[in-house]
């Protein structure tokens, strides 16, 4: 009687020993199967915050490069201030506000990159007006809805002066985007608006004040600084932004 309850008692130890066993396990598994799901959606959530966070003038510049390149534009982005320099090589003569003939065809590629993208950066329908965008050719721009305030045209000179004109460099670069300014102002660009109502495309000048800083690794720094540029300034309205970047300045007030 003796041996047969120590053998039932020893059954029922391993008996018990194995439950604990496999108990553990199935918490080893769980525990886990929890850390890859947080992990996954740790990865998620990051993405989701980055693709929300990106800077929308950055990616603006970055495509519109994009394309401009792919045309054959020769172009200087700096997408951290939102610039595109149109230089072409060479896009202006010393002391000329009209460009060479040979930077012409750049002007004009130019011009229709940015009336392909441009009117998806504005309000709404009505404030394309004459323009032919649809939203279809929209389609994968401007995911977070922003707007412009404007594109400012700039013009920019090399850093010759003029005894008989101390001020001839801030007339000449302001020549210069005028000169541009009429070229894209005659097509769609021209009927933008943005949310005010107020005609997107504006000019400045910038003389010499403001040199290029590829210039000093070109081959002919000067022609490099009779450039004009395209500055892309995002529209606020009250305090914040509109579009996806109010959105941002929203969820990160809400986690605060």
């Amino acid at each position: 009687m003796l041996i047969g309850r120590s053998a039932s008692v020893a059954r029922s130890g391993r008996q018990s020993g194995e439950g604990y066993l496999a108990s553990s396990a199935d918490l080893m598994i769980g525990i886990l199967f929890i850390f890859i799901i947080m992990v996954v959606y740790l990865a998620m959530e990051i993405k989701r915050i980055e693709d929300k966070g990106a800077d929308p003038v950055k990616s603006l510049v970055e495509e519109l490069g994009q394309r401009l390149k792919s045309k054959g534009v020769q172009v200087q982005l700096d997408p951290d201030s939102g610039v595109i320099a149109l230089p072409a090589d060479a896009l202006f003569a010393t002391g000329k506000s009209t460009p060479l003939d040979s930077a012409l065809d750049a002007i004009s590629r130019t011009n229709e990159v940015l009336s392909e993208v441009v009117p998806c950066y504005v309000g709404s329908s009505n404030l394309r007006t004459g323009t032919a965008i649809t939203a279809s050719k929209c389609l994968g721009l401007n995911k977070r809805g922003v707007e412009l305030e404007t594109v400012m045209v700039e013009g920019h000179t090399d850093s010759d002066q003029y005894a008989n004109d101390p001020d001839k460099n801030w007339h000449l670069g302001l020549d210069r985007a005028r000169y541009i300014f009429n070229i894209f102002g005659t097509g769609d660009l021209g009927q933008l608006r943005n949310r005010k109502g107020q005609l997107l495309l504006g000019v400045s000048s910038y003389a010499d004040k403001r040199p290029s800083k590829l210039a000093a690794h070109s081959a002919d720094p000067k022609a490099q600084n009779r450039r004009v540029e395209l500055r892309f300034i995002l529209s606020y309205q009250g305090d914040g932004l509109t579009g996806g970047a109010a959105e941002v300045t929203k969820a990160i007030q809400q986690r605060q």
